[in-house]
Order: C-alpha cells, then structure tokens, then sequence
C-alpha cells in the first residue's frame, strides 16, 4: 500500500493521483467481495444475550448492504451461510417464512429482518439503558494514554508494581493489546495497515489522537534491514529494505494524512 502512494507529494492534485491509485490497486470488485465475505464468516455470537445479537444483526447488515451494492448475485448461498449462525428458533423462523419455494429475498431483507429480530429480544427499558450508557461521555485523554502506553509496552505494565489499565483492541473490541489480537494478527500486512488508517491509529504504538510523526515511542521496525518507523506488525514482507529511515517515516505519514 505504501509503495502505490509513495513520492507523489501534497497538494490536491497528488491526493486524486493517491486516490486513483488506490482505487485502481484495492477497488476491484471482486477484491471487495472476497474481503466481505471474509469479513462476513468470521462474524459470531460471542455471548448468547441480546446485545451480542444485536452487534451481530448491526454488522450483518452493514456487510450485507455493501455486497447487494456491488452487485452481489449469489444471494440464496450467503443467505444460507448466515443462516447456520443464527440460533435455532430464528433460523428456523426465517425459513419457515420462506416457505417450500426457493430463497428469493434480498441480501438487505435479510439483513433487515435480523435486525428486526435482534431487537424484539430487548424492551424498551433495556434499550434505554444501552443508549443511556453509550451516549455518557468517555474520557478521551485517559483513553488514548491507556492505548498508547498498553498497546506500545504491555510488558512493562504487566511487569511494573502500579496497577495496569484495563486494554482494550480497536479489531475484535476485546480487553487485550490489539497487538497481541488473533483476528488482527490473521489479516494480511497490507490489510492490517489499511485498518490503522481507518481506525486514525498511530502506525507505531497502536495509540490514539496521534500520528506516527507525533508518537513519543518511536522505534524502527524489528525486522532485519527495514528502516521504517512503524510498528512490526505493518511490515510488508513484500517490499525490499531500503537505506535510510526518513524514506520510510514520510511514506507512514504521507499514506495516513492522504487516506485520512
């Protein structure tokens, strides 16, 4: 990802050359189905209670809307995929409806519909408390401090005699340094730099509210011969080491300011 973007400069006319680029490199459509239904299988039910389902619903729905815009066409097979997911009385629900015909309902009314179900399992009062706890403001300084010290040296917190903040993973939203995340360990380097970039993380430590120009913990990749600033787990083994380390500091930073 880097190396499409690399050199081009600031300015408008370099970000729609960045943007063509990108485009042209990741905005295929069958690219774009694949991580989808990647995204898509390894959705789950963590906890059986509503709210669990209800985040499940949410994504579904969200996936499944970006498949039926690209054009998606194998509806019946993605449907029935999502089905065996589901809990036995919904499953069972959904294809009672659909009766002894073929499945010939919509990607979005399927996601509509579990979404409709997620929420018949909560009340009112139960609901108001979700969105009573969700709209209380958290403490933005405290947040990103607890990011940027756990996710850049668990080590030393897990290690050291005060007591350590409660972790938290940007990926699969679990108490645990997003470094150490199976899901985001799995995905491909480039695929993995692409989420730092939408999620605003620092290319370094993981943090927030900061770019890798800016982190206090700067250290080069830990890979042999790579000069770059950036956390190892960005390292894209494709590309060959280069000499010198400024290089390498400009393209983090240019690619996250341009995709910003």
């Amino acid at each position: 990802v880097l190396d499409v973007v690399y050199g081009l400069g600031g300015g408008e006319s370099a970000y729609a050359e960045a943007l063509g680029r990108l485009k042209e490199n990741y905005g295929r459509r069958d690219v774009m189905r694949a991580a989808l239904m990647q995204a898509l299988e390894k959705l789950s039910i963590y906890k059986q209670d509503p709210s669990s389902f209800r985040r499940f619903a949410e994504k579904t729905r969200t996936f499944l809307y970006d498949l039926s815009r690209i054009g998606e066409s194998a509806t019946a097979d993605v449907i029935e995929r999502l089905c065996l997911k589901l809990p036995f009385a919904d499953r069972l629900l959904w294809n009672t409806d659909r009766g002894g015909d073929l499945e010939r309902r919509s990607l979005n009314e399927f996601g509509n519909w579990l979404c409709r179900r997620a929420m018949a399992y909560q009340n009112a009062y139960t609901i108001a408390e979700e969105q009573s706890q969700e709209s209380q403001p958290r403490p933005k300084e405290r947040y990103s401090t607890r990011s940027h010290a756990a996710n850049a040296d668990s080590n030393r917190s897990l290690s050291g005699g005060k007591a350590a903040k409660p972790f938290y993973c940007f990926k699969c939203e679990g108490r645990h340094p997003m470094e150490t995340c199976a899901q985001f360990k799995e995905l491909p380097s480039k695929d993995r730099l692409l989420f730092c970039m939408r999620q605003k993380l620092c290319f370094n430590c993981f943090g927030t509210n900061h770019t890798s120009r800016e982190c206090k913990i700067k250290k080069h990749c830990n890979v042999t011969g790579c000069k770059h600033w950036h956390h190892v787990l960005l390292h894209d083994v494709n590309v060959k080491p280069e000499n010198g380390s400024n290089s390498a500091t400009a393209r983090c930073n240019a690619t996250q300011i341009k995709t910003a």
